[in-house]
């Protein structure tokens, strides 16, 4: 299975930027692509990485002809702790944490704003999906008529100190990226990924083939897996 796994361990370069620089690239007929993030920043979509694009160019540039679907924490949650704010007026002060969620899920809006679609540009963008109280992934998944072919996976948030180029205050984090070797796509994959290793990125990277002796589906049954975890709805 063709997996490689990164830690940020310098505030630059930024290996999940790196890794989803290469899943975008792939720039095959009518993608579907999914966003997927527990925190959100709208900055980041402004802010460029070394060849002076921002994260939204490579997302529009990738979705083109296809679909760009952004999944969140479901609304219902933040609703509910905005009602109560109002019910009460204040005489029962709202917890940090409803108070919290209320700040998240205008940032989740507003990343979500700035990322729709100008007149020039060709991607559907449907409304966001909305998933459980405490959604929390982060994935990029990047789909070809039905077929889920990329993945990034791991700890970065869509936050400017996890994702952006030279950040003050980065954070450490550790992404992988997975993917078929089975699409016609997959030897411009392998070529993005090996363009970045040939820049020496300051951080850790290896190749990682899971224990043959285990029994598990492959690379296709999984991103297949991890699609529909994304998009069933919930009970």
């Amino acid at each position: 299975m063709p997996i490689r796994i990164a830690v940020r361990t310098h505030s630059s370069p930024i290996p999940f930027r790196r890794f989803a620089t290469a899943a975008l690239s792939q720039l095959v007929p009518n993608p579907t692509i999914y966003l997927c993030s527990g925190v959100w920043h709208d900055n980041l979509l402004s802010n460029s990485d070394a060849d002076g694009l921002s994260l939204r160019d490579e997302l529009a540039a990738a979705a083109a002809g296809g679909v760009l679907q952004v999944v969140g924490t479901r609304r219902q949650y933040f609703v509910d702790s905005e009602n109560r704010r109002r019910e009460r007026e204040n005489k029962v002060p709202l917890t940090e944490a409803e108070e919290n969620a209320i700040e998240s899920y205008a940032k989740f809006m507003t990343f979500v704003d700035a990322l729709k679609p100008t007149a020039a540009e060709t991607f559907a963008f449907p409304a966001p999906l909305e998933k459980v109280r405490y959604w929390h992934a982060k994935i990029i998944l990047v789909q070809v008529n039905a077929t889920p072919v990329v993945a990034v996976i791991g700890s970065s948030n869509m936050t400017w100190a996890a994702s952006a180029y030279r950040a003050k205050g980065w954070n450490h984090e550790s992404d992988v990226i997975i993917w078929s070797p089975n699409h016609p796509s997959e030897p411009r994959l392998r070529e993005a990924l090996g363009n970045l290793d040939a820049e020496n990125v300051e951080s850790l990277t290896m190749q990682a083939i899971l224990d043959p002796a285990v029994g598990q589906p492959n690379e296709d049954a999984q991103l297949l897996k991890l699609r529909d975890e994304i998009i069933t709805p919930d009970e």
